[in-house]
């Protein structure tokens, strides 16, 4: 085993070669953009990236995706180059960027080189994407010197120098698909993924907190369709103790056509129809529940009282289960100015269960 103290050395190392190896390749890149003159369908792409800024529309160049070229566009639209969009057609099918980069050409002769020269650097960070999703796709397969090798081969492959040198889309979009399919290929691996297929109707980006954060953001055919109904009936098969069990499922039919006997659980405080008369009826009261997410955040306010309880399960991501104590209840009870409860009492309160919508 290494000893700790040569570590900082070696990692240094690697980064220092690492870094050196990105100069290179940046260095001939750019030397290779200032070297040669614009190609055959460049002034055509710069030219449609600058109207994507100054007409705001994206129809020239429309056969391509239009972020290589924005990008491209940017430090030759500070430069101040003439323009004339006198030729310019929307229509479906025009290709009018091949009679507008002749005017551009006309235009700007004596800094048209220059103009490319920027706009092949500015598309330069592009081909550092790759290389570094290479290198780091490479060493999760196959460890760290497979990662350094794919790096390497990248920044010297003789088709990724040529075309990451342009500003036309190749390179970036080689780049910018490699980091897509390692994104995705990430997240297949990630345990979020098993979870998350058999629930695709619920299924949220883990950056927003995932699927089981989802009902904090959206509500309806975004996670709750009512679709998992027959994964809280195999729930309720696996903990026999769950019962009697108040149920606030969403959907236009009863939940008995799946065989699950429930009950409705005591409505809230706050509901806009049909609160309790007697506080000491209203929810929340001790015992197991299951309420679809719908009920949970609906504006009826019906069931929000949920929401100062954790849940001790879900049912796919969009019924989530509750056990109330009575201590639990009667803490929420407090913070909601209700009175205290003395003694267990059951869900049946509610009534029988009979709702659907609403």
């Amino acid at each position: 085993m290494m000893s700790p103290s040569r570590l900082p050395l070696r990692a240094r190392v690697t980064r220092g070669w690492i870094l050196g190896v990105l100069a290179v390749h940046v260095a001939l890149l750019a030397w290779g953009a200032a070297r040669h003159s614009p190609t055959w369908d460049e002034p055509a792409h710069l030219v449609a990236g600058i109207s994507h800024w100054q007409i705001g529309s994206f129809a020239l160049y429309r056969v391509n995706p239009p972020l290589i070229r924005s990008v491209a566009a940017l430090p030759v639209l500070v430069a101040g180059p003439r323009t004339d969009w006198s030729g310019y057609s929307g229509a479906p099918g025009a290709r009018s960027e091949f009679v507008i980069h002749r005017d551009f050409i006309a235009l700007n002769a004596q800094s048209l080189c220059w103009y490319h020269t920027l706009a092949r650097w500015a598309c330069i960070p592009f081909s550092l994407l790759g290389a570094w999703i290479c290198r780091w796709w490479a060493r999760d397969l196959y460890g760290p010197a497979a990662g350094d090798l794919a790096m390497v081969l990248w920044c010297f492959c003789p088709n990724v120098l040529a075309n990451a040198q342009l500003i036309t889309p190749d390179a970036g979009a080689t780049a910018l698909g490699a980091a897509a399919a390692y994104c995705f290929w990430r997240w297949l691996r990630a345990p979020s993924w098993s979870g998350a297929y058999p629930h695709s109707l619920s299924y949220f980006n883990e950056l927003v907190g995932g699927p089981s954060n989802g009902h904090a953001h959206l509500l309806h055919s975004n996670i709750d369709w009512g679709q998992d109904l027959l994964y809280l009936k195999r729930w309720i098969e696996k903990h026999p103790e769950a019962q009697p069990l108040g149920l606030a499922f969403w959907n236009v039919y009863r939940p008995g056509i799946a065989g699950i006997e429930y009950l409705r659980p005591p409505l809230g405080p706050n509901a806009l129809a049909g609160a309790p008369r007697d506080p000491d009826q209203a929810g929340p009261q001790p015992g197991w529940y299951a309420v679809s997410v719908n009920h949970l955040c609906s504006s009826r306010r019906r069931y929000d009282y949920f929401l100062h309880f954790r849940p001790v399960a879900t049912a796919g991501y969009s019924i989530l289960v509750y056990r109330i104590t009575l201590e639990e209840a009667n803490r929420v009870r407090r913070e909601m100015n209700l009175g205290e409860l003395s003694g267990s009492r059951a869900q049946s309160d509610g009534g029988p269960g009979d709702e659907g919508v609403y």
